[in-house]
C-alpha cells in the first residue's frame, strides 16, 4: 500500500507544477517513512515512459527533423541556414542547449540543494517561490511567441530553471513553464517543450540514482503497484495540466502552492518551537 501511494503522488506530482520532491519530502516526514533509492528510481522511469507515450509524436517529428537537419548541414556546411528553415531541427537544438544548461546548474549547485532535502521549512520557501513563479507566469504570460520566434536565450533561461528544480519544493515543471511564458512563449509550445526537456532529466537522476544502487534490491509486487500507478497518474497528471493551462487556470496551482507551503512552514515552527 505504501508503494501504491507514493506511486501516485508521484505520477501527479511530478507533471503538474506542484513540486514532486516537495510532495515526497512531505509525506517521508509525515509518515515516517525511509527513502528508498531503487524504488524512487523506478517511479522516475514509469513518468519518463507516460511523457515518451504522451509526446510520442513530437518526439518523433522531432528525432527525424535532428537527424534530417544534421544531413543537411554536412551538406551544406550551412548550420544557420537549416536551423532557420528547418522547426523541428530548430527545436530538437534547442532542447540540446537548455539541457547544457540543466546540467550545468543541477551539477553545480547539486551538493547544495540536495543538503535542504532534510529542512521540512526549505520546502514550504520552495514551494511559495513555486507558486509565486505561476501566479506570475499566468497574469503576465501573453504568449504571442511561436517556434520561429524561440531563441538559444529561452533555451538557456528555461534549462536554468529546471536545473534550480533539483530544491526541494521547487517544481520542474512549474519552474519551466512558468519562465517559457514568462518570456512571451506561446502555451502550448511552453508546455510541450517544459515536458519534452524533462525526458533527459528524468533520464539523468535516473542514471545518476542507478549509481546507488550496487548489489540491487529485491523486486516486488508492491514496487510494480507502485510503478503502474506512477505510470497512470503521470499520464493523466500531463492531460489534465495542459488542459487547464489552455484554459489559463495555471493560479490554481499557484493556490495550491501557498497553502502548502505556508502549512509546511507552520508545521516547521512549531515542531521546532
Amino acid at each position: 500500500m505504501k508503494h501504491l501511494i507514493l506511486g501516485i503522488i508521484q505520477g501527479l506530482t511530478e507533471f503538474l507544477p506542484v513540486s514532486s520532491s516537495g510532495h515526497l519530502v512531505i509525506f517521508t516526514k509525515l509518515f515516517g517513512l525511509e527513502t528508498d533509492l531503487f524504488f524512487d528510481a523506478l517511479v522516475h522511469v514509469a513518468t519518463l515512459l507516460a511523457v515518451v507515450i504522451y509526446f510520442w509524436k513530437d518526439i518523433f517529428a522531432m528525432a527525424a527533423g535532428f537527424i534530417s537537419g544534421s544531413w543537411q548541414v554536412l551538406i551544406t556546411r550551412n548550420f544557420r541556414k537549416v536551423y532557420n528553415e528547418s522547426i523541428q531541427f530548430k527545436l530538437a537544438c534547442l532542447i540540446m542547449v537548455a539541457t547544457f544548461a540543466t546540467g550545468v546548474i543541477g551539477v553545480s549547485f547539486q551538493d547544495y540543494f540536495e543538503g535542504w532535502f532534510d529542512s521540512i521549512s526549505a520546502v514550504g520557501w520552495f514551494l511559495l517561490l513555486t507558486g509565486a513563479l505561476l501566479f506570475l507566469a499566468d497574469r503576465f504570460g501573453q504568449g504571442n511567441r511561436k517556434e520561429n520566434d524561440f531563441t538559444r536565450m529561452d533555451a538557456l533561461v528555461i534549462g536554468a530553471a529546471q536545473g534550480a528544480a533539483i530544491a526541494p519544493g521547487f517544481s520542474r515543471s512549474g519552474a519551466t513553464i512558468s519562465m517559457a511564458l514568462l518570456r512571451d512563449l506561446d502555451k502550448n509550445l511552453a508546455a510541450r517543450f517544459s515536458f519534452i526537456l524533462s525526458i533527459p532529466a528524468i533520464l539523468g537522476a535516473v542514471i545518476l540514482q542507478g549509481k546507488d544502487l550496487a548489489g540491487g534490491t529485491a523486486f516486488s509486487f508492491s514496487y510494480l503497484l507502485g510503478f503502474i500507478a506512477a505510470f497512470i497518474t503521470g499520464y493523466l497528471a500531463i492531460k489534465i495540466f495542459i488542459d487547464l493551462l489552455q484554459k489559463a487556470k495555471l493560479r490554481y496551482f499557484a493556490y495550491y502552492c501557498f497553502v502548502v507551503g505556508l502549512l509546511v512552514l507552520g508545521w516547521a515552527f512549531f515542531a521546532v518551537g
